[in-house]
């Protein structure tokens, strides 16, 4: 079993109850907090990716990654980041400190968007907010592509 399958087990976009409660808080309807907290992990990554990555291919996806999960959280309403879990949490500060920056990034961030994928499907096909579900629609290809790139990165760092 590889590290992607370890992580994707691990509770990637489980939903605590305190979790659920904040989503509340913020108007955001519950069925939504999946997509938002993956896309929360995958830009905070990005974020820190910016001080952390040396390769400057992985510098300009961090950067296109974070306008990209901008404007999905904005399709699906949200106003602030949503709430991460605990193992999504643990993941963030693992690379905060992490002694391969741009691999383990590369790593995050395939997880994170195979993860993304069928939420996105998922709400792309049956989500109520048409908002949301035309950003759903848009993040699937998005996410697909995505994918394609982070695969061509893995295969050269």
């Amino acid at each position: 079993m590889d590290r992607r399958t370890i992580l994707l087990g691990s509770g990637l976009v489980a939903v605590s109850p305190l979790a659920f409660g904040a989503a509340l808080a913020q108007g955001v309807a519950p069925e939504k907090l999946p997509m938002l907290q993956v896309g929360t992990l995958s830009k905070q990554m990005s974020q820190l990716a910016l001080e952390r990555v040396t390769d400057p291919s992985l510098t300009t996806f961090a950067q296109l990654e974070i306008a990209e999960i901008d404007a999905i959280m904005q399709a699906f309403g949200a106003s602030e980041p949503a709430p991460l879990t605990e193992g999504q949490a643990a993941r963030l500060e693992a690379f905060r400190t992490a002694p391969d920056p741009d691999r383990l990034f590369v790593e995050e961030e395939i997880a994170a968007h195979e993860a993304a994928l069928p939420i996105a499907r998922n709400y792309a096909g049956t989500g109520e907010d048409p908002t949301a579900r035309g950003g759903a629609i848009v993040a699937v290809a998005s996410i697909e592509t995505h994918l394609a790139m982070l695969r061509g990165f893995e295969a050269t760092i």
